[in-house]
């Protein structure tokens, strides 16, 4: 005798025959069981359509008598349903998401859904669960968490409303006063410096204009360190220096030589100022200005840079002729020296 019979991913024995059945038959009584289901369902396949619409109309007609129905079985079999529902979603994890996730894609649910949220929140202001602060970190530390973060960080940067806000925000006295003490009391911590070095790292990273101007402000800074008693006291604005204007004439020029200003930068080549810097009087604040024009500035290959310090060699004098002359530096009189 058969004592139990594997049937759609579920093993049958003879506990689960109801009463009923054991009445109506009285020999291979599990067999004619899971026959009679195999019946049952090919009888459902072969006509769906009718018998779901028969089931929706009849449960519309006797909603109020179902919902009891359940209820009443909800209550009576509660930690077994739960058990198995638990049982169920943890089996069929993937399946039931992928489900889900096809169900809120429907723009009729997606729209339903966030009207239903727009509601909610409306009539429960400011809610938050027991246990909020707990699922939020335990989320923001998993990996999807961390990505989805910056995803959004990124994407909320880039589409210009992380500035907008901050600007409609620095308008209102009372936020200027809670970022004004919140730098006093957090700005010396290590853990805030170290973050401050690394965003600053990746910003100049990707800003070539920053890093371009960067160079330019070293250079000037060296020079007047060098060249002058006092070194360099103004701003560059004060000597009335444009560094865009310089950028834009150094982009050119590496354009020219067929590499754009980012390739260019990260090879063996210099910012060169044709004429040399210590040929100026660099205490002349107008001095300063023709010497940082952006007409006395090139690249040059490193090693050349470097063989030609504050000399003018003859290949410099022919190219300094092409260069006007407002630029010249004041002891020279307007003539080139030989």
């Amino acid at each position: 005798m058969t004592k139990s019979i594997e049937y759609n991913g579920k093993v049958y024995t003879y506990k689960d025959i109801p009463n009923s059945f054991l009445k109506k038959y009285k020999t291979n009584l599990l067999i004619q069981y899971i026959n009679q289901k195999k019946r049952q369902y090919k009888y459902y396949l072969d006509n769906k359509e009718v018998l779901c619409k028969r089931n929706h109309e009849d449960y519309i007609k006797n909603k109020a008598h179902y919902a009891k129905l359940n209820k009443d079985r909800y209550n009576e079999k509660r930690d077994e349903i739960l058990k198995y529902k638990k049982e169920y979603y943890y089996s069929n994890k993937d399946k039931l998401s992928k489900k889900a996730k096809i169900y809120r894609s429907k723009p009729e649910i997606a729209e339903r859904n966030r009207q239903k949220a727009k509601a909610w929140r409306k009539d429960n202001p400011g809610y938050r669960s027991s246990n909020y602060d707990k699922s939020m970190e335990k989320y923001t530390s998993s990996d999807k968490g961390k990505a989805t973060t910056k995803a959004y960080s990124k994407k909320y940067r880039e589409s210009g409303r992380a500035a907008k806000m901050q600007a409609i925000r620095m308008t209102k006295p009372s936020y200027k006063v809670k970022v004004s003490k919140w730098h006093k009391e957090n700005s010396k911590r290590p853990e805030v410096i170290k973050r401050r070095r690394e965003l600053h790292y990746i910003w100049s990273k990707n800003n070539l204009s920053y890093v371009m101007t960067r160079r330019l402000r070293s250079c000037l800074f060296n020079a007047l360190s060098l060249y002058t008693e006092k070194g360099k006291v103004q701003s560059s604005r004060s000597y009335g220096l444009d560094y865009s204007k310089c950028i834009n004439k150094l982009s050119k020029d590496a354009k020219e030589m067929g590499y754009t200003l980012e390739e260019i930068k990260s090879m063996d080549y210099h910012v060169d100022h044709i004429i040399p810097m210590s040929i100026y009087n660099l205490e002349d604040t107008n001095e300063v200005k023709k010497c940082c024009n952006p007409e006395n500035m090139r690249w040059l290959k490193s090693n050349d840079n470097i063989v030609k310090g504050n000399k003018l060699r003859t290949e410099d004098i022919e190219v300094i002729k092409t260069l006007p002359m407002d630029i010249y530096p004041k002891q020279w009189n307007g003539v080139i020296p030989n």
